[in-house]
């Protein structure tokens, strides 16, 4: 729901239409019931499987590709998959730059932003490709990648784009993201049914940025903050739990940042608690080894530096 609300929120505050691209989904595994005996059965259960798949909200089991891609121009997003081995990885983020439509779409859906009538566009079928802009570090000190060609104007055909032109297109750091289809097919459970399908799902590899499970926020700062909500699974084990508090209070530069959903007194007591037994044991079992052969390391070269005799003599 986060990436539903987030999405229309943010098409709400750049004042453009939101578009709707649904996922193209296909059964590679044959249901047979014997419900159905006729071809207009058939029919019936063909669409109530479908609309079980595209309400099936686990990422994690569709492939990470969404039922329903939502984007607009100017959204940030993150991706799914990765879209340039080595370059543009799982989770990086940009911002949409622009669409290539699929030559069939009806003009009016293409025409969209630039007539600014309607608040939401659903698409007749997936875009040939979205472009979006990378999204830098500060410090990041690294040349511009060009997967695409710029677009000089007329002025500066001969010498090529230039970035202060505003008639110019520069497409340094835009990659085309273009469908996605996933490698090897995800099973569901038919709710009513009794069965399971297997399924192949095409779709733009892309999300609202705005929003997203913890999992993805390990390991980078929120900024400008966080809005997290503490619900976990009933069965998740507490050294996990605790885990899971912690990934989320160390997301953000200052508890004034942080704004926190279900804040209930047993999440209260895991934060007491301190970390449990097992988390320092694991940090013993994969880096005690390393730990000692530093130790041993900066012992010999204190010594070969002669810093332990200067340590005594500042003691004294």
């Amino acid at each position: 729901m986060s990436q539903v609300v987030r999405s229309q929120l943010s098409a709400k505050e750049h004042k453009t239409p939101l578009f709707l691209a649904q996922a193209e989904d296909e059964f590679v595994s044959v249901v047979e019931t014997d419900q159905v005996a006729n071809s207009s059965g058939t029919a019936a259960l063909r669409h109530h499987i479908s609309r079980q798949i595209l309400q099936h909200a686990n990422m994690n089991e569709t492939g990470r590709l969404p039922a329903f891609c939502m984007f607009h121009i100017g959204m940030r997003v993150r991706f799914t998959q990765t879209v340039q081995a080595g370059l543009v990885s799982v989770d990086q983020t940009g911002v949409v730059q622009g669409i290539d439509f699929h030559e069939n779409e009806p003009v009016e859906n293409k025409e969209a932003v630039a007539l600014g009538q309607r608040a939401v566009v659903l698409l007749r079928y997936l875009p040939t490709a979205v472009h979006v802009k990378l999204e830098r570090d500060e410090d990041d000190e690294r040349a511009a990648l060009q997967f695409l060609d710029d677009i000089p104007c007329s002025h500066h055909r001969d010498v090529g784009a230039d970035s202060s032109c505003p008639h110019c297109t520069v497409l340094r750091d835009v990659v085309a993201v273009s469908p996605y289809k996933t490698k090897r097919p995800w099973s569901l459970a038919i709710k009513n049914i009794g069965a399971t399908v297997k399924v192949m799902r095409t779709q733009l590899p892309i999300v609202c940025a705005g929003a997203s499970t913890e999992h993805v926020l390990q390991g980078s700062t929120c900024r400008p903050g966080l809005i997290f909500h503490f619900r976990f699974p009933r069965r998740m084990p507490s050294d996990l739990q605790w885990l899971a508090v912690y990934v989320a209070l160390s997301r953000v530069e200052g508890l004034k940042n942080f704004k926190c959903i279900g804040l209930t007194s047993k999440i209260k007591g895991i934060i007491e608690g301190g970390p449990p037994d097992t988390i320092p044991a694991q940090f013993e079992k994969y880096f005690g080894a390393k730990e000692m052969e530093t130790v041993i390391a900066a012992d010999r070269a204190m010594r070969e530096l002669g810093w332990q005799k200067r340590l005594a003599a500042a003691k004294t």
